[in-house]
């Protein structure tokens, strides 16, 4: 059986992967020369770094076995990671759950109320229910109001802009239970490899047949093939882009490897300091930021070019250093990196046409984010039921 898997990202190479594992002569065909999608890299000092901020969690079982497979555990670096909330000109520690006894932007019961929420969306087992019920109306609910408007709203605004309202709660549920798999007493412990992802694609590469800088725009190129996987956007669901800045710099702009911006006015929802959780020594001493944002196609700043959009950043940026500096700039954008889900979400079926052409992508992975770990573990799914 001769199988074509469209799309070199994590789904499309690990899928591959576990295929030829089966005996499957499987062929990959990647539009781009590069390979690893929203999980692609590019040259930064003496080594490389990923396009669009990405790491690994202790309980990442998936991507961690498939590394595991490939004899790459040992390339895998643990740190205890940081985070931080910004709201009303201050920025807060977030990484534990005792930070919220110091979370002074909203009142202490609303601070219990926020720290409870956790341990009761442990007790929910049937996520099913949560599918139906908006996430604002099930958190206004369960940590209340303040919480909700100082806390959730700007973080579910910065993840789905306008559709941020019909965001269905089962999706806000598996977010709280992800972080809370990953987290001890103190902090989430984060992985990376040394070398950055890269190392994985390169691992993969040499196990599989690739063709790359292949489009593949109609199924009739591929009538070879027995069956057709496509593993890019699906036709009918909406996506939203993102616009990610990263800046070489010599500077350290807060004390928290993720911070997220929970005030209006700016135009990125996080700052992401890689060297706050991976260290310095591979960098030569400088520093990489990430800024980032999820925008729709319609938003006058996916419509701006790189300088425009790096000037808009910068401008906001300075808001929280004054004195900020940078060495050299990229701008990255990935049409497709977040699937819109909603009230009721129907997650799109494997088959298109039966027996021969199959879809398999991010926007099958709900209630779970899209993400490396959840993206092979959909691509173990499926290599099971082929």
């Amino acid at each position: 059986m001769k199988i074509a898997i469209v799309g070199g990202g994590v789904t499309g190479l690990s899928l591959a992967y576990f295929l030829t594992k089966k005996g499957k002569r499987v062929t990959v065909f990647e539009k781009e020369p590069y390979l690893g999608g929203l999980a692609s890299t590019f040259p930064f000092q003496n080594t490389r770094l990923e396009k669009f901020y990405h790491h690994l969690f202790s309980s990442d079982r998936e991507m961690l076995r498939l590394i595991t497979e490939l004899g790459l555990l040992s390339e895998v670096v643990w740190s205890r990671s940081s985070m931080g909330f910004r709201t009303k000109g201050k920025s807060y520690p977030f990484t534990s759950p005792f930070d919220l006894l110091y979370f002074s932007a909203i009142s202490p019961w609303s601070r219990i109320k926020l720290g409870l929420l956790s341990l009761k969306s442990k007790r929910i087992k049937d996520w099913q229910k949560l599918s139906s019920i908006r996430a604002s109306d099930w958190l206004k609910a369960e940590a209340g109001e303040e919480a909700y408007r100082v806390v959730w709203e700007p973080l579910l605004l910065a993840k789905f802009g306008k559709y941020a309202n019909e965001v269905p709660a089962g999706w806000v549920w598996a977010r709280l239970n992800a972080r809370a798999a990953s987290r001890g007493l103190v902090s989430e412990r984060l992985g990376y490899l040394r070398g950055s992802f890269q190392v994985l694609w390169d691992t993969l590469a040499k196990k599989l047949e690739i063709v790359r800088s292949h489009p593949i725009e109609k199924t009739d190129e591929l009538s070879q093939f027995d069956k057709v996987i496509f593993t890019n956007a699906p036709a009918g669901i909406k996506y939203l882009g993102n616009i990610c800045a990263v800046l070489e710099t010599e500077q350290k702009i807060s004390d928290y490897y993720w911070l997220n911006i929970g005030e209006p006015g700016f135009a990125f929802c996080a700052v992401i300091e890689h060297n706050l959780a991976f260290g310095d020594e591979h960098y030569c001493g400088k520093r990489a930021v990430y800024l980032s944002n999820y925008v729709n196609q319609d938003d006058p700043l996916w419509n701006m070019n790189d300088e425009e959009v790096l000037k808009r950043y910068l401008r906001d940026l300075l808001r929280i250093k004054p004195d900020f500096k940078y060495n050299r700039s990229w701008v990255f954008r990935e049409r497709f990196a977040q699937p819109v889900i909603g009230l009721n979400y129907q997650i799109p079926p494997f088959e298109v046409e039966p027996g021969r052409i199959y879809m398999v992508n991010n926007a099958q992975i709900y209630p779970q984010d899209r993400g490396l770990n959840d993206s092979c573990k959909l691509a173990r799914r499926f290599s099971d039921i082929i």
